[in-house]
């Protein structure tokens, strides 16, 4: 291979090797820290205990600062810090609390807990459920579609009621809702429900403008003193956007290199087919050339053969015809050698590239003469042929060894 071409093939490995090396190592500088948890959700009855840990740990070989924020929860729950440090690689432990929650009332409260350092944020979402004491009547949901909900469609939840008293016919007041986490409820609904209905489909509107991101569909069921709860977390997306593991600089980037990587491979291929071009229409011309020959030869000893009188003439006439064809191939082949060397040799010293084309067109016109092949390469004759064996028999040797040998 081309030593200039070698270097242009390696230089563009290179680059692309930086490329990725730049994407990757770019984004793992941003990630500097992961969160075990994506979502905190705690059912209890009222009075009762709340206390979670989430696992954190530094990805970065340095010291790291990852600031804690509660957010919407802060009369509720609580934390013992508000930064913690992290060595390289090290893991810690962050411990949720609540507050008392003996007088707080019943229903779904929604948050979220935002770690963020320098160059990374994350967000924990978090659903706090709180019954009364005593649940008569419970619920659960499962919505559907199960993947992201698209602005403008619909959500469709199964809701189950489980009557754990037995109470029979009777009516319950339930309460839906839709919310973020940023505080922005998006639906809102009250209905009086029959407890002998205790499975039933319940569908929701989504806006059109409403924003991508996480959410919470809430029931609260009240009946007398009894306050139960159910939710479910999902995720409004959007058909168009689709999200990009890299940020909008890593991808103006990567578009600079892919082009400048484009245009030199664009070069290396036209430099490589441009040099091939004519060795190549050489070689197919040494080709055709090839078949040539062996039709004419084929038609010459057919036309032969047809004036042959016995059938040994005809053998040692095949014979002589399959001779011939090497030999004419070598003959051929030989001349197709000599110019490819000289076609090398005027590359190396840098002939024009019109003067190494004017002399391929020239081999071109000049085919291969098959006139001025000596005698050995020649089509044989009929007198050829008898001549053949009158010289065979007057050594002694005996033609029928051709069908053996052929055998």
């Amino acid at each position: 291979m081309n030593k200039k071409l070698l270097i242009l093939i390696v230089l563009i490995f290179l680059i692309g090797l930086g490329i990725g090396f730049f994407l990757i190592s770019g984004e793992s500088y941003e990630r500097d820290f992961k969160v075990d948890s994506v979502l905190i959700k705690n059912s209890m009855k009222s009075g009762g205990v709340f206390d979670e840990k989430i696992r954190i740990e530094n990805l970065d070989e340095g010291d790291i600062f990852v600031n804690l924020e509660l957010n919407d929860l802060e009369d509720i729950l609580y934390l013992d810090e508000s930064g913690i440090d992290l060595g390289p690689r090290e893991v810690k432990d962050i411990e949720l609390k609540g507050l008392n929650f003996e007088d707080l009332d019943e229903g779904i409260y929604i948050g979220s807990l935002r770690f963020y350092s320098a160059t990374n944020e994350q967000s924990v979402p978090i659903i706090l459920e709180i019954q009364s004491k005593d649940v008569i009547f419970d619920s659960v949901i499962e919505s559907f579609p199960t993947s992201k909900i698209f602005p403008g469609k619909k959500i469709h939840s199964n809701i189950k009621i489980y009557d754990f008293y037995n109470v029979g016919n009777a009516n319950i007041e339930m309460n839906y809702f839709i919310k973020n986490f940023y505080g922005e409820t998006i639906v809102s609904e009250s209905e009086s429900k029959a407890v002998s209905e205790n499975a039933f489909t319940k569908s929701f509107d989504i806006p059109e403008n409403i924003r991508q991101g996480d959410y919470v569909l809430g029931v609260v069921i009240s009946y007398k003193n009894s306050i139960s709860t159910a939710s479910e977390f999902f995720t409004i997306g959007d058909h168009e956007i689709v999200k990009l593991p890299i940020d909008v600089s890593n991808i103006i980037i990567f578009l600079i290199f892919g082009v400048v990587i484009f245009v030199l491979l664009l070069f290396v291929f036209y430099s490589v087919y441009s040099k091939d071009k004519l060795l190549i229409g050489m070689r197919n011309q040494y080709k055709t050339e090839l078949r040539k020959q062996d039709e004419e030869i084929d038609k010459k000893q057919e036309k032969i053969e047809e004036k042959l009188d016995t059938e040994e003439e005809r053998k040692v006439s095949k014979k002589l015809f399959r001779e011939v064809k090497v030999k004419r191939k070598k003959a051929i082949k030989k001349i197709q050698v000599v110019r490819e060397k000289i076609l090398k040799k005027l590359r190396k010293s840098k002939k024009s590239k019109s003067s190494i084309e004017r002399q391929v067109e020239k081999w071109k016109k000049e085919g291969y003469d098959v006139s001025v092949l000596g005698e050995k390469e020649k089509v044989p004759r009929i007198s050829d042929v008898k001549k053949k064996i009158r010289d065979w028999k007057n050594k002694g040797y005996n033609t029928d060894v051709l069908d053996r040998k052929k055998r």
